[in-house]
């Protein structure tokens, strides 16, 4: 995967200061570091160029992110 894929999630988590792997789920995903995560993935996405605007709404939507 280009912008993301499970390996990077999980490094980027670890190296979150806030981030317990342990935590349930509802706590990971509305943490800090998911909130960044989310953040990151976005700001990749939008430099994207050949993404269409629907695949790129279908994405961001997974993340529960919209474009501004």
């Amino acid at each position: 995967m280009r912008v993301g894929g499970n390996r990077k999630a999980k490094d980027f988590f670890s190296s979150q200061d806030d981030w317990d792997d342990a935590a349930p789920i509802q706590r990971k995903y509305n943490s800090r570091a998911a909130a960044l995560y989310k953040d990151k993935v976005r700001k990749i996405l939008k430099e994207i160029h050949h993404v269409s605007p629907l695949i790129l709404s279908q994405v961001l939507a997974m993340f529960s992110v919209q474009l501004h």
